[in-house]
């Protein structure tokens, strides 16, 4: 794994409030031990994420999330191609919730959402 990700990833996690308590890094960037990444507990059940995506092209942003270790329990994602849908329905399963168009959703619908992400149109 190159230096990137595992600095990535404590920036994630110092971003969220949760700094290491000793450095996860030697100086030239080398892997010391892995960061400690904890996140806040969202609105879902058992303190797991509902999190819109607008333009979500083929669902990244949720396997990132899973990737990262965020617990989902629903990803309703604004997306109008069919064939991004699909992937993205393969990808998350059953926690991926389709909306269609972005410019058709209605906020006071949605419910409590505790992360909003956003690809480019």
């Amino acid at each position: 794994m190159t230096p990137l990700l595992p600095a990535l990833a404590a920036l994630v996690g110092a971003l969220l409030g949760e700094a290491p308590e000793e450095p996860c890094f030697d100086a030239l960037g080398g892997r010391l031990r892995p960061p400690p990444l904890r996140f806040p507990p969202g609105s879902g059940p058992g303190g797991s994420w509902i999190v819109l995506s607008l333009f979500d092209g083929i669902g990244g942003g949720g396997l990132a999330l899973r990737n990262l270790g965020v617990p989902v329990a629903r990803y309703v994602a604004a997306e109008t191609d069919r064939r991004a849908v699909f992937v993205a329905q393969r990808g998350l399963g059953d926690v991926y919730v389709p909306v269609g168009d972005v410019r058709e959703l209605e906020g006071g619908k949605l419910g409590s959402i505790d992360l909003v992400l956003g690809g480019t149109p």
